[in-house]
C-alpha cells in the first residue's frame, strides 16, 4: 500500500513537473521581445528551487572570455549592502573568464560548486569581502550550470542555497528547465544578434547617398534607405508598402519603365544594368541615375534589390570634358606644329596629325615609338639630356625651347624648334612631357640667305671704305699742292711789292 502510494506521489510529481515544463515552454515561445528573459529564468527557477535560495544569471561574449551578470533574483535589499561591500551594483558587471576553465557546464547538468563565492565569482571579488558576503546572505552551498545549446555556451546560472535548506531539489526539473531557457536564450541572442545587424546595417545604407531599395513583383517598396525617402519627399515608415505612383518623385512614364525593369529581372533571375535612366525628383528637377538590379527574395516572395547612382554631375563633367578635348583636337589638328606628349621613358603617348607634315608618320605610327628612334645618337643625346635636366629640376616647372634634328620616316634630317613642359601629378611630381615641335627648314634657309645677305653688304661696305679711303688720299694730296701753291704766289706778291717799293725810292732820289 505505501508502495503504491509513494508510486502514485512520484507520477503526480511527474505530471506536475511536466506541466510547469509545458507551460514555461509556452510562456518561452510567447515571450515578448522587449521583456527581460533574465528576470523571468531567474524567478522561475527560484519557485523550482524555492525561497531560500538566490539566482544569479550571467551571459557570455561568443568566445567565452567574459560573464556579465544579468539578474539577481531573491536578494531584495541585500543587494544594497553587496553593492557597497564590492563598490558597484554587481548587475551589469562584467568578469573576466579568459583564464578560467568553464567546460564542465557544457553538459548541462547542475554541479555542485566548493570553491564558494570567490571562485565562482573568478576570484575577483577579495577573499575576505567574499567571506562576508556568504555570511551575510547565509550561503551554505552554491550550485552551478550552463546555458548550452549546440555546443554554445550561452550564460551561466548560479543557485545560493541558504544554511536552512537542506538540499537541492527537482534536480531534473531544473535541468530540463534549464534546457528550455537554453533554447530560448540561443533564440533570444540570434535575433538580438540580427536586431544588431539590421540596426548597423540601417545606420550604414542611411549613410550612403545612393538610393538602396528592394520592390516587388507590383513596383512596390518593401524596402528603403534615407536617400530613397527623401527623394520622394516622405518617411522610411511612410514609404514600406507604396509604389511610385502613391509617392511624390518619378513620373508615370519613368515608373513604367522601372516596372518593366523590375519584371524583367525577377522573371529571368539575371542582374541588370542600367547605365542612364531618368528620376524626377518632388521639387520637379531631374536626374540622370546609373542602377543596377538583383533579383531578391523578401519572406519567399520574388523581388529585386537595386542601387540607384545620380551621375548627373558626372555626366556634365563628361560632356564638359568631351567639348574641351573636342575643341582642343580642333586646335591640335589643324596647328602646323606637331603636339605631344611623351612619358618618363621617352615614349611618345599622344602626337597631333601634323606629325604626318613633319617627319612622314600617322599617329597611330608615332605614338608608342621612342624618341631615340626619330633622331640619331648625338642628337637623341642632346634632347635626353635636355629632358634629364628638366625631370632632375622639375620643382621649377619651365619651358624649355631648343634646335635640334629629328629623322624624317624616310632618313631625311629635319631641323625643329622642340619646346616642352614637365606634366605634374596632383602631389608635384613629374608624370611626363608635353610640348611642341616646329619645322624650322623654311627658317634656317631664311637664316642663311641673310647672313649671306649680310656677308655680301659686309663685303660692299669694305670695297667701299677702300675707295673712299683712296679719294681722300688724293684729295689730301691735291689740297697740299694748293696750299703750296698759295704760299708760293704770296712770296711772290710780297717779292714784286718790294721791288715796286724799291723802284719808287730810286726815282724820288
Amino acid at each position: 500500500m505505501e508502495d503504491t502510494i509513494h508510486k502514485q506521489a512520484v507520477e503526480n510529481e511527474q505530471l506536475k513537473n511536466l506541466e510547469l515544463l509545458s507551460n514555461t515552454a509556452m510562456q518561452f515561445i510567447e515571450f515578448p521581445s522587449d521583456k527581460n528573459i533574465y528576470d523571468f529564468i531567474g524567478n522561475q527557477l527560484r519557485e523550482f528551487t524555492g525561497k531560500g535560495s538566490y539566482v544569479i544569471l550571467s551571459s557570455t561574449d561568443t568566445e567565452c572570455r567574459n560573464l556579465t551578470i544579468r539578474a539577481i533574483i531573491g536578494m531584495g535589499k541585500l543587494s544594497k549592502n553587496i553593492a557597497d561591500l564590492i563598490g558597484q551594483n554587481p548587475v551589469g558587471t562584467t568578469y573576466n573568464a579568459k583564464h578560467e576553465n568553464l567546460d564542465y557546464l557544457f553538459d548541462g547538468k547542475l554541479h555542485l560548486y566548493k570553491e564558494g563565492l570567490y571562485g565562482i565569482s573568478l576570484k575577483t571579488i577579495p577573499k575576505t569581502v567574499s567571506g562576508t558576503i556568504e555570511k551575510l546572505l547565509n550561503i551554505k552551498s552554491i550550485f552551478s550550470i550552463g546555458l548550452v545549446k549546440s555546443n554554445d555556451l550561452f550564460g551561466t546560472i548560479v543557485i545560493l542555497l541558504k544554511e536552512n535548506v537542506s538540499e537541492l531539489k527537482n534536480n531534473q526539473l531544473i535541468e530540463a528547465f534549464v534546457k528550455q531557457a537554453s533554447i530560448a536564450m540561443q533564440k533570444r541572442q540570434a535575433e538580438e544578434a540580427l536586431k544588431r545587424n539590421e540596426a548597423q546595417l540601417r545606420q550604414i545604407i542611411d549613410v550612403v547617398p545612393h538610393f538602396i531599395f528592394a520592390k516587388d513583383r507590383d513596383g512596390r517598396f518593401i524596402m528603403a534607405n534615407k536617400a530613397v525617402a527623401d527623394g520622394s519627399a516622405t518617411t522610411l515608415e511612410n514609404i514600406i508598402g507604396k509604389t511610385h505612383p502613391e509617392l511624390l518623385g518619378a513620373s508615370p512614364e519613368q515608373y513604367e519603365a522601372y516596372l518593366k525593369d523590375d519584371r524583367e529581372v525577377i522573371d529571368t533571375g539575371k542582374l541588370k544594368f542600367i547605365p542612364e535612366e531618368d528620376y524626377t525628383y518632388p521639387d520637379g528637377h531631374t536626374v540622370i541615375l546609373e542602377t543596377t538590379k538583383i533579383p531578391f527574395t523578401s519572406a519567399g516572395i520574388p523581388a529585386i534589390l537595386g542601387v540607384s547612382v545620380d551621375i548627373t554631375e558626372r555626366k556634365r563633367a563628361e560632356e564638359a570634358l568631351r567639348k574641351s578635348e573636342e575643341k582642343y583636337r580642333l586646335l591640335a589638328d589643324n596647328s602646323i606644329d606637331v603636339i605631344w606628349t611623351m612619358d618618363l621613358k621617352l615614349v611618345f603617348t599622344y602626337a597631333s596629325s601634323s606629325i604626318k607634315n613633319i617627319l612622314g608618320y600617322t599617329v597611330e605610327e608615332f605614338i608608342g615609338t621612342r624618341l631615340s628612334q626619330h633622331a640619331n645618337t648625338k642628337d637623341f643625346f642632346y634632347m635626353a639630356r635636355k629632358a634629364l635636366n628638366a625631370i632632375k629640376h622639375y620643382k621649377r616647372s619651365e619651358h624649355v625651347t631648343f634646335d635640334t634634328l629629328m629623322l624624317h620616316k624616310d632618313g631625311t634630317k629635319i631641323p625643329v624648334e622642340i619646346t616642352g613642359k614637365l606634366l605634374l601629378n596632383k602631389e608635384g611630381l613629374p608624370i611626363g612631357i608635353q610640348g611642341t615641335t616646329r619645322e624650322i627648314t623654311e627658317r634656317i634657309r631664311a637664316e642663311e640667305e641673310l647672313r649671306k645677305h649680310h656677308e655680301h653688304l659686309e663685303d660692299l661696305v669694305i670695297a667701299r671704305t677702300a675707295d673712299l679711303e683712296s679719294k681722300n688720299i688724293s684729295l689730301e694730296r691735291l689740297n697740299k699742292l694748293f696750299v703750296d701753291r698759295e704760299f708760293r704766289i704770296k712770296e711772290l706778291r710780297d717779292q714784286v711789292k718790294e721791288l715796286e717799293e724799291q723802284i719808287e725810292r730810286m726815282q724820288n732820289q
